[in-house]
């Protein structure tokens, strides 16, 4: 049996397969069944010698195709026998009476009939169990399994299928797979994939990874091996692939991976903390001596400042490494939110560099227990972030809500919004798009928020400007 046999649950049946379950629906077949035999008993009864309504019993004996009872067929050949016999006997008083040999035919005509009707609903209950089977044992697979025709449209998939994607079988049947399930920047690859396998390109159980985005818009990373279906002269009719959805351990490889990072981090910034930063307070401080024994002019003076501007640069960025290398513990307190706020938003007031930014804040305050100075930092680095994505001008707006036990900041700006390519690496270390960042600022923020048993999230609205929201537990509770 070949994949595009094997019905899907929750495929609707074509009208020769799908049977009349309701009493309702079997009641109004019973009736049209009575009906067009008793106008062909009536009719036949009408006409005159040669001329016969008779074969018209072939469409009530027909209408038990739509039955679900195999021998409806049998019980209607059977009223259809007892009608011509009576038309026979009627019929046979009158000098127009119908001949013997007539009403034979008739009845050989409807009985082969009823007989092929039960061979066929025989021959179809078989294979809606074999279907039936069949759906079984693909449902009970822990692995998606997808049919795709030469068109690319899906003609089957399981169970574990529909649940990743989030829907019925029904809304996934018929659809184009690439275009409609793979994410955007992948279907280029899913389709020379396509074309590889119907062209006999490709070796059987071709492997190859395409995240898929499911129905509330997730993408899931799944693990596919595919191979064509043929049908009985050995024509490639279409594409049965099976994937294991491994998002979570991708995950988890990119977590080893940042915690590999980390400790690679921590080691340098023990390097840093010993061998730059002491010297580079050491410098500092004697060049500030030196200009103060030197004297000179204004030219001198303003060299004096370029130097020491450009170690405190250095001492930021070494500041930084260590803050990230080496996060201090949590200390909770009942803390309120609204201040928190308040204070991250005077810092940035403060600097002559965003006068032109205004900061507004909506919602309640709340209490919760959290790192008063951690919070602080982790709000003052996003209004930072807004500030500097509006170039200095704009309105950043601030928005306190409530979900159940935890409250969420979102952080609205004006700016352009982020590159759909940076999106996902804006919290990775070290990743920056700013000539002059560390590429921490973000790591650091994130890192303190899950430090919290929150969590951060970035969107950029089609309308453009960055939303980045914060949600935290009030109790301090991690999840």
């Amino acid at each position: 049996m070949t994949a595009a046999e094997v019905r899907p649950a929750g495929e609707a049946m074509s009208v020769e397969e799908q049977p009349l379950g309701s009493a309702r629906a079997r009641a109004w077949l019973t009736l049209a069944v009575l009906a067009v035999a008793g106008l062909t008993f009536a009719a036949d009864l009408q006409l005159t010698l040669g001329a016969s309504a008779a074969p018209l019993y072939e469409i009530a004996v027909l209408l038990a195709l739509w039955s679900p009872r195999r021998w409806f067929a049998v019980e209607v050949a059977g009223l259809v026998s007892l009608l011509i016999f009576a038309e026979g006997v009627l019929r046979a008083q009158s000098p127009e009476g119908s001949t013997a040999f007539n009403r034979a035919m008739m009845l050989l005509a409807v009985w082969s009939t009823a007989v092929l009707m039960v061979l066929y609903k025989r021959a179809e209950h078989a294979l809606r169990e074999r279907q039936r089977e069949a759906q079984n044992y693909l449902d009970i697979a822990a692995v998606a399994i997808v049919a795709t025709g030469r068109d690319g449209r899906v003609t089957l998939i399981n169970r574990r299928g529909c649940e990743i994607l989030g829907l019925s079988a029904a809304e996934v049947l018929g659809r184009l797979w690439i275009e409609d399930f793979l994410a955007p920047e992948y279907r280029e690859q899913g389709a020379a994939t396509l074309q590889r396998l119907l062209g006999g390109r490709a070796e059987p159980g071709l492997y190859d990874e395409l995240p898929i985005v499911t129905a509330s818009g997730e993408r899931r990373t799944i693990a596919w091996r595919s191979a064509v279906t043929r049908d009985e002269v050995g024509r490639v009719t279409g594409v049965l692939s099976s994937g294991e959805d491994i998002t979570e351990r991708r995950r988890a490889e990119e977590a080893a991976r940042a915690q590999q990072a980390l400790a690679r981090v921590g080691q340098m910034a023990a390097v840093v903390a010993h061998e730059v930063r002491n010297p580079l307070a050491g410098i500092r401080g004697a060049t500030q001596v030196l200009s103060e024994r030197l004297g000179g002019g204004a030219a001198e003076r303003e060299v004096v400042r370029a130097v020491l501007d450009r170690i405190d640069a250095l001492t930021e960025i070494t500041d930084e490494l260590l803050l990230f290398a080496r996060p201090r513990p949590l200390r909770s307190s009942q803390v309120a939110l609204r201040r928190v706020l308040d204070e991250a938003v005077l810092l940035i007031a403060t600097s002559r560099e965003h006068a032109g930014v205004a900061i507004e804040i909506e919602g309640r305050d709340v209490l919760l227990v959290a790192d008063a100075r951690l919070l602080k930092n982790v709000f003052f680095n996003l209004f930072l972030n807004a500030a500097q994505a509006m170039d200095g001008r704009g309105t950043v707006r601030i928005t306190i809500g409530m979900v159940g036990r935890r409250v969420s900041v979102s952080v609205a700006d004006q700016g352009p919004g982020i590159r759909p390519e940076w999106r996902d690496h804006i919290f990775e270390p070290f990743f920056t798009t700013r000539h002059r960042g560390t590429g921490l600022g973000l790591a650091i923020v994130k890192r303190d928020v899950e430090q919290h048993g929150g969590a951060i999230d970035v969107a950029c609205p089609a309308g453009g400007g960055t939303v980045v929201t914060v949600t935290l537990p009030v109790d301090g509770a991690r999840d």
